[in-house]
């Protein structure tokens, strides 16, 4: 089992919570970009920040959104979604 999986729903212009997700994941995470956190899976600033994380984006939300993520991000269907929630320790939603 994993440690934590971090979810994100807000979009890169919100920078102090992306700046305390940041300051608390750790290697052995997993991101997962959810709702208007797909924006974060196409913005370059915020994919740097994520270098050497895990990090998904959940396929549904960035197709509404007409996202298409860079490389080195996964997208992941609902599914996936739920089998994550059930493979790590903890989920910790950032909203």
């Amino acid at each position: 089992m994993t440690r934590i999986l971090h979810t994100l729903n807000k979009a890169p212009s919100h920078t102090d919570l992306l700046r305390s997700l940041l300051d608390v994941v750790e290697p052995g995470d997993t991101i997962l970009l959810i709702e208007n956190g797909v924006y974060c899976a196409s913005h370059e600033a915020t994919q740097e920040a994520f270098e050497g994380v895990k990090v998904f984006v959940l396929d549904a939300d960035a197709h509404a959104r007409g996202i298409y993520p860079a490389e080195g991000f996964e997208l992941a269907s609902y599914s996936d979604f739920v089998d994550m929630c059930t493979a790590h320790q903890k989920v910790i939603n950032w909203y």
